[in-house]
């Protein structure tokens, strides 16, 4: 229960941010993103995130532009490239993390609405934890 009201109040809290600020909480969240799922970076993925964090960070700084969204349209592609690679070995919260720096590129690109990769991230950030309270369970039935 715990997990879906946090799931709940991230997603929500970030869909009710004004845009800038909105990117600067998720380029906040995004480098817990990399620290949750590093050991599951491929060379591709690690080659990609910085620019990609560069680019929400720059718009979240100083505004949009027409060269911060030509980059932005080419990490989007860039990004769905490693899904299509990829996305037969990875595990589903990985896939989630690809969706939210994809995601939030093709938002700076105009590709899709804003604010869709508030979805992808709470996916991402709420995917271990279900196995964890599993796990937690079991301890405690193994306990007692």
């Amino acid at each position: 229960m715990r997990v879906r009201y946090a799931e709940k109040s991230i997603y929500e809290g970030l869909r009710g941010l004004a845009w800038r600020p909105y990117l600067a909480a998720m380029w906040i969240l995004c480098g817990e993103l990399q620290t949750m799922y590093a050991d599951e970076f491929s060379d591709a993925e690690r080659s990609l995130i910085p620019p990609t964090m560069d680019v929400v960070r720059e718009v979240a700084a100083v505004g949009e532009s027409g060269e911060l969204t030509r980059q932005a349209a080419e990490l989007a592609q860039a990004w769905g490239g490693v899904r299509t690679e990829r996305e037969h070995e990875a595990s589903s919260g990985l896939m989630n993390v690809w969706a939210t720096f994809e995601g939030l590129v093709q938002e700076i690109a105009g590709i899709t609405p804003r604010y869709d990769g508030a979805e992808w991230l709470t996916n991402a950030v709420i995917e271990p934890w279900p196995a964890a309270e599993v796990l937690v369970y079991a301890a405690s039935k193994l306990q007692g």
